[in-house]
């Protein structure tokens, strides 16, 4: 195969390959870079983060088999040598090979690569054979196909358990699965305890190693003797894995059943139960229900709590609002530094000031899926979240039973634009709030950076930076990312809809976005940092720009409904 240099490359997939086939391209044969793409990046910039990822994993063979693969022709048009040409390798044939009992396969999440690696590297010295990604996928195979392949030939499964495991797709799934094959003695599962995490219920139940301090030699000895001895000890009572679920409920292999959607609101916005959902390899479909999941946390800065008085649950959406007393605060008033992006631009600083606002409520959280149906239910002809691409597919609703993914009732609704958001407001007799109002709700009268206080945001206090990949559920990062008013959610997870930008009152082309979103980058999860965005169209009608997997909403009330005083 001829050597192609990097810009030979970038032309050729600039050239023959369009932004989302390119999308689809990384998603299909290197999700850990479609993992690092973010809303209104250069295809450019996906390029060069492609090739760059490759060339540093001495991956390029296996982008040219897997170029070549999906672009035969133009491939061979560009590339061919005038001499006689190398034939194409033919796509990887599954032949199932006998399972290997000493064969690992290591699940880890994608922020935990270095330990994962090191583990392999430190097993694959003690005579094991390892599966791991992206290691171990096979030149033109792709990432679900290899991951299947793992699975099927390894003898043993070994999971890192971390925050970002637990949360992560693809180690969900996968260690779902081996569980499964476990039940029926096919393989044998080991849990690694890096760190303290919420472990699901059906892991739970699962022998455990500790993994943790800055022990590795010891904790990897103590691994090897487990392999050999296939012998685990369950964790010391007195530290028993954290569970995402309620202690006292019995053990099910039933699946729950959900609650109606306009039951669950209440569930969102409060303390409490909720059903939480998982397709399981197989297709066997398992529900457990859970209490609200709270991030494993350290001891959290204070703040104030509302009082009784100063809350209260609107009745036609069942969202909960809190009060924001009138008086001044420290305002972001004036962009000092922009910074363009496609599609918009992104204001990163402002020159700060003092002004004054009337006493409003706000709602607690941005408006989580199971809310917006009420308004789905109530409008017939208003069509649902939806939009035709790969991206949007897991947060898509499906548009013949109007209903939102099984499994993401709590998570605030995404593919909005602003005129959804705004016929919503019409529909519940609210508002979208001003840049003021949801800045002050943010960051309160103090001038704090991020709701939270001062301090840089991390993976216990918002989701951002594209370390989970995806929206979660409101409330994960309560109370200790809470503002000093007790709304949740304002740093992270979707950027949130204002009802104009502050340099204009009134604009057909312009809304601000603030808030920042769980692809966000640091700086963007800040309370005075925010983005301009065309508003979209009306009815979720598809529009450069306007509905998106990054884009929501929370309300405002100017008083309290007379019923609640």
């Amino acid at each position: 195969m001829k050597t192609v240099s990097n810009k030979e490359l970038r032309q050729f997939i600039g050239q023959y390959f369009s932004d989302s086939e390119l999308d689809t391209f990384c998603f299909d044969y290197f999700p850990a870079v479609w993992n690092d793409f973010s809303a209104g990046m250069r295809k450019n910039d996906k390029i060069m983060d492609l090739i760059g990822y490759c060339s540093r994993r001495g991956l390029m063979k296996n982008l040219l088999v897997d170029l070549r693969q999906e672009r035969e022709k133009q491939y061979d048009q560009t590339f061919v040598l005038e001499q006689r040409q190398e034939p194409t390798p033919p796509p990887p044939v599954y032949n199932p090979q006998p399972r290997n009992p000493r064969q690992i396969f290591v699940s880890h999440a994608t922020v935990d690569v270095d330990l994962a690696h090191q583990v392999a590297h430190d097993l694959g010295e003690h005579g094991y054979e390892i599966f791991i990604t992206p290691d171990s996928i096979r030149p033109g195979e792709k990432w679900g196909p290899a991951i299947e392949r793992g699975l099927d030939e390894s003898g043993i499964f070994l999971v890192l358990l971390t925050p970002h495991a637990v949360k992560s797709n693809w180690v969900k799934d996968e260690t779902y699965a081996a569980i499964e094959m476990a039940n029926t003695g096919e393989v044998k599962v080991f849990l690694l305890d890096v760190e303290q995490c919420r472990v699901p219920r059906l892991w739970s139940r699962r022998q455990f190693l500790p993994f943790r301090g800055e022990n590795y030699k010891q904790n990897l000895e103590n691994l090897l003797q487990a392999l050999d001895g296939d012998t685990l000890a369950r964790p010391p009572v007195s530290t028993p894995p954290i569970q995402d679920a309620d202690p006292e409920a019995p053990p099910t292999d039933q699946p729950s059943k959900t609650e109606p959607a306009a039951n669950q609101c209440a569930a969102i916005t409060k303390s409490g139960s909720r059903c939480r959902n998982r397709v399981l390899a197989g297709g066997i479909y398992c529900g457990v229900h859970t209490k609200k999941p709270k991030p494993v946390k350290k001891t959290p800065p204070p703040r104030p709590i509302a009082p009784e008085e100063d809350t209260f649950i609107h009745e036609r959406t069942g969202l909960e609002f809190v009060r924001i007393p009138a008086g001044e605060f420290i305002y972001s008033v004036k962009p000092v530094q922009k910074k363009k992006l496609f599609g918009g631009y992104k204001t990163v600083s402002y020159k700060e000031g003092k002004i004054h606002l009337p006493e409003f409520w706000i709602s607690k959280t941005p408006v989580p899926n199971a809310v917006y149906k009420r308004f789905i239910d109530a409008n017939p002809a208003y069509r649902v979240p939806f939009r035709e691409w790969s991206w949007a597919e897991v947060y898509n609703w499906d548009e013949i039973k109007r209903t939102f993914p099984n499994d993401k009732a709590d998570h605030p609704v995404v593919l909005v634009s602003w005129y959804d958001a705004a016929a919503f407001c019409e529909w519940a007799g609210l508002e979208l709030p001003t840049e003021e109002q949801w800045e002050k709700a943010a960051r309160g009268t103090d001038g704090r950076t991020y709701p939270w206080g001062t301090n840089d945001p991390t993976d216990r206090l918002c989701n951002f930076g594209k370390y989970i990949g995806g929206t979660t559920a409101i409330g994960d990062y309560s109370p200790q990312g809470d503002s000093p008013y007790g709304c949740v959610d304002m740093s992270g997870n979707v950027q949130e809809w204002c009802l104009n930008m502050r340099e204009v009152p009134v604009s057909k082309n312009w809304r601000a976005l603030c808030g920042g979103s769980w692809a966000s980058p640091a700086d963007s999860v800040r309370v005075a940092s925010r983005y301009l965005s065309w508003p979209g169209t009306k009815n979720n009608l598809d529009r450069p720009n306007g509905p998106c997997d990054h884009n929501g909403f929370r309300v405002v009330a100017a008083r309290r409904p007379p019923s609640h005083h």
